[in-house]
C-alpha cells in the first residue's frame, strides 16, 4: 500500500504517518486507466505519452494501401476513441490539440517524408461540424 501527500504537509508530518502506519509514500499519482492523474500544472510533457500512442498507431497502417474513405474510417474509429477517453478527464493543452491535428492530417492526406500530397479539401472545410458541411 501507498501514499501521496499534498506538497503542502510538512516533511515530519509525513514520516511519523508512514512510519505509523508501515506504508510506502509515493511520489506522483501516475495514471488510472491510461490517462495520467492530474496533481499539478498540465503541461505539454503531461501528455506526451498519449501523442505518442496516436503516432504509434498512425505509424503502424500502412497509408499507401488504404483509400482516403480507408483513412477516414481509421481515424473516426481508432484515434477519435484514443483522444476522446484522455478528454473526458481534463482539458489537453493547445500544443498537443495542435500536433495531434498535424499527425492526424498528414495521416488522412497521405503525406510521408518522402513525398508531399496536395490536399484535396481546404482545412475549414474538413473541420466544420457535419451539419453545416450538408
Amino acid at each position: 500500500m501507498k501514499v501521496y501527500f499534498s506538497l503542502n504537509t510538512l516533511e515530519g508530518k509525513i514520516e511519523e504517518v508512514c512510519t505509523i502506519l508501515s506504508i510506502e509514500r509515493m511520489g506522483h499519482l501516475g495514471r488510472y486507466l491510461g490517462v495520467p492523474t492530474i496533481w499539478g500544472r498540465v503541461t505539454k510533457a503531461t501528455y506526451q505519452q498519449v501523442v505518442e500512442r496516436v503516432k504509434k498507431r498512425l505509424a503502424d497502417w500502412k497509408t499507401k494501401c488504404l483509400s482516403l474513405a480507408g483513412h477516414i474510417t481509421l481515424i473516426q474509429l481508432t484515434i477519435a476513441a484514443i483522444l476522446s477517453y484522455t478528454m473526458q478527464t481534463s482539458k489537453l493543452p493547445r500544443a498537443t490539440c495542435g500536433e495531434l491535428d498535424r499527425k492526424v492530417r498528414r495521416f488522412l492526406w497521405g503525406v510521408t517524408s518522402l513525398e508531399h500530397k496536395p490536399h484535396l479539401v481546404f482545412r475549414d472545410t474538413i473541420t466544420k461540424p457535419k451539419k453545416q458541411v450538408a
